[in-house]
């Protein structure tokens, strides 16, 4: 009868543990969902299509930059380089830039650069044929190792469009 006893015990004890779990397993699931339900409206609010100067542009990557590093959980110390544009070569830095150029919708999973969305916010004194060109051969500095992950897919084509951007920045300047 005490073996019956505790078979029963253990049998309630698995099925509370069990919902419990699947209780929390949904709250997860929940939790995720706003999570990525914020990301869209984080995104709709930095849409580069509302910003119509530069500065405006440069305000809204500042605040994609402050949204991403608090979403990925950066550190201080790490921020403040990013802050600076100075981007190390490891996983964390690949998914910062992701982030940011996602929330720009500058960067796509599936297609890569998202060059019309770029040439609207800054055509680099180009044609659209030109800067097509030249994003296509930033989108082909990937090698194969850099498609196998999803942040460092989009770190070397971001990369190479803001060489492109600081180059065209520096020469408008000087005009």
């Amino acid at each position: 009868m005490l073996g019956l006893s505790v078979t029963i015990a253990k049998q309630i004890s698995y099925k509370g543990a069990l919902q419990k779990s699947s209780t929390h397993l949904l709250g997860n699931i929940e939790s995720n969902m706003l999570s990525l339900r914020l990301i869209a409206v984080v995104a709709a609010l930095l849409a580069p299509a509302g910003a119509n100067s530069l500065e405006e542009q440069k305000q809204k990557y500042r605040q994609s930059k402050g949204i991403c590093a608090k979403l990925l959980r950066v550190p201080a110390d790490i921020f403040e380089r990013y802050d600076r544009s100075e981007y190390a070569e490891n996983h964390d830095t690949y998914c910062f830039i992701r982030c940011v150029a996602m929330l720009h919708g500058h960067y796509d999973d599936e297609q890569g650069l998202l060059v019309d969305n770029l040439y609207e916010v800054v055509s680099l004194g180009k044609s659209r044929e030109e800067f097509t060109e030249l994003m296509n051969g930033c989108q082909a500095e990937n090698g194969e190792e850099d498609t196998k992950c999803y942040c460092r897919k989009a770190f070397k084509p971001m990369l190479c469009f803001g060489r492109h951007f600081n180059e065209w920045r520096k020469k408008v300047a000087s005009d």
